[in-house]
């Protein structure tokens, strides 16, 4: 319900703020990239994979505010998914578990033990967008985690775009006497 207050909002409440950012981010997403979408409290929503974004929009539309805040059952389960997918794709690619939140854990879902289990053992990237809470949160671990404050809407939407930026680009690889150039395209 926390979701429901209209500060940071712009006029809007945080929830309808961050539904919007969320359905931009989607859009923005390349087409050819899988993205799949837990919800905190209804687990997996959409299954990860391309060619799903109008279910994606859809389930963010249909998203509500109730319930809790149980971060370390949702971690679990990104991870569990991400996981499957790497083994399908043998290790290749770039997996990121991307969370909005604007709000600690529930009593008992304290995602500690779970951020230093997949930062430890995985090369999943946890991205975290505080949404008006500062950024003394539990998800805000430098070293382990991105985390990136957002106090406006505006704000929220750079947080998440930032995490597309973190995705590395590379050019066609020219090798050439042992050694190799980068093309510039």
């Amino acid at each position: 319900s926390s979701m429901e207050d209209r500060a940071c909002g712009g006029g809007g409440s945080k929830f309808e703020v961050a539904k919007a950012a969320v359905q931009k981010f989607i859009k923005s997403v390349p087409s050819d990239v899988n993205v799949g979408l837990v919800r905190l409290n209804a687990g997996m929503v959409v299954e990860l994979g391309i060619g799903n974004r109008a279910a994606l929009m859809s389930a963010v539309d249909d998203i509500d505010s109730s319930g809790g805040t149980p971060l370390r059952s949702l971690m679990k389960k990104a991870y569990e998914v991400l996981t499957r997918q790497a083994q399908r794709q043998l290790g290749y690619g770039a997996y990121r578990l991307v969370m909005v939140t604007d709000g600690e854990a529930n009593p008992g879902q304290d995602p500690g033990d779970v951020v230093a289990m997949i930062t430890g053992n995985s090369p999943i990237i946890i991205h975290t967008i505080g949404f008006c809470i500062g950024s003394d949160h539990s998800l805000n671990q430098p070293g382990r985690t991105y985390y990136a404050e957002a106090n406006s809407p505006e704000e929220l939407t750079r947080g998440l775009e930032s995490v597309l930026a973190e995705a590395p680009t590379f050019g066609a690889v020219m090798f050439r006497d042992g050694g190799f150039e980068f093309d510039s395209n």
